[in-house]
């Protein structure tokens, strides 16, 4: 941070601090795309941020309590490909709950993520902890809870492609990556949630350049915070013994899920036109197969 945090009256769990704001927007900008240079961590303990001269909600650092069951279901799951990001840049992730339709990769209709059927007991467990993130998130702003469940009821988005009770559509678990600043470009507007387990492995904090701020990201830890609009990225990391591990598992809301069907509906959506896509190809075939015999 470039100077100190103005703390305020803060509730015993955490500290509650005001942080001043020392990157416009338009500069966060600039740094999309570009790796994090290593950086210490500022921020070890729980804090609730807001800006400085607004007022407005960072983020929030806190404490999870028993994540034996999280933990158990990642590193359970299967982590076999690696993820070309829009960036160019890759890494090592698993998508988690629903996702939308992607023609041009041959998925006409929304539905479940592959996981869902790749690892099934363990995807329950990371929906289950959905809910549990999203109470913590509504306790400690309520009024921004409020705002993303307004967000959501009014975009569109069906109560069942959502992840339980939650704001949530879907998800990423990153495997000890790296990832450069970005900001969650095809996300509602709507605060995501981020718990880290980590073992035996130095770095792979979160800065978020706009307030100069490195969250520790300690294991069994989740930051909240507005990823569609705060430019953010993860400090380089290094397992310091065999079998070092740094998990994320981030929740958020697509907004490519605001033009899915029902359930049933999409089905029978998804394939009429994977027969129509098809049949296209079937007759630029035979088109093609007409004019090279002619």
């Amino acid at each position: 941070m470039s100077q100190p945090p103005t703390p305020d009256a803060a509730p015993s769990a955490y500290q509650v601090v005001r942080l001043p704001r020392v990157l416009t927007a338009e500069q966060a900008t600039e740094l999309v795309g570009h790796k994090v240079p290593e950086r210490e961590p500022d921020l070890r303990h729980a804090t609730v941020a807001a800006d400085a001269d607004t007022g407005a909600p960072v983020f929030a650092y806190l404490p999870l309590g028993d994540v034996a069951s999280l933990r158990r279901a990642v590193l359970r799951m299967p982590f076999k490909q690696e993820t070309l990001r829009a960036d160019g840049t890759s890494n090592v992730s698993r998508t988690f709950g629903y996702r939308p339709r992607r023609p041009h990769l041959g998925r006409e209709g929304c539905g479940h993520t592959r996981l869902w059927a790749e690892a099934p007991d363990e995807h329950s467990v990371v929906l289950a902890w959905a809910e549990r993130l999203q109470t913590m998130l509504a306790e400690v702003f309520p009024e921004q809870h409020r705002a993303d469940r307004a967000t959501i009821a009014g975009s569109g988005v069906l109560p069942e492609w959502r992840l339980g009770e939650t704001t949530w559509t879907s998800g990423v678990i990153n495997k000890s990556s790296a990832l450069p600043y970005h900001r969650d470009a095809f996300n509602f507007r709507v605060w995501t949630a981020m718990p880290v387990l980590r073992r035996h492995m130095r770095g792979g904090y979160l800065h978020i350049p706009e307030y100069d701020v490195t969250v520790e990201s300690r294991d069994g830890w989740a930051v909240f915070f507005p990823g569609w609009e705060l430019v953010h990225g993860v400090t380089p990391m290094r397992p310091i013994k065999r079998g070092g591990y740094r998990y994320s598992v981030v929740y958020y809301a697509l907004r490519g899920m605001k033009t899915c069907f029902e359930h049933a509906v999409e089905t029978e959506y998804a394939l009429r036109a994977r027969t129509e896509r098809e049949r296209g190809i079937a007759a630029k075939l035979a088109e093609r197969k007409a004019t090279d015999d002619a």
